[in-house]
């Protein structure tokens, strides 16, 4: 059973990316916004169109620096 668990959770993770080092302005920041920023780094700085991108979400703790 835990096998199945196991094979589930890493299907469910196959198509998600984690950016780490992306600032945010906001502590409240809505998650359009956090897409936006993921939009443009990979296009500013990856120099790949993001177009797929179903979701975008902060993680961790806010920090303004």
């Amino acid at each position: 059973m835990q096998e199945k668990i196991d094979d589930l959770e890493h299907r469910s993770r196959r198509s998600n990316v984690l950016f780490y080092g992306i600032n945010e302005t906001d502590k409240f920041e809505a998650w359009d916004v956090s897409e936006r920023l993921v939009h443009e780094f990979c296009t500013n700085k990856l120099g790949i169109t993001a177009s797929t991108i179903a979701r975008a979400h902060c993680t961790g703790r806010f920090s303004s620096k």
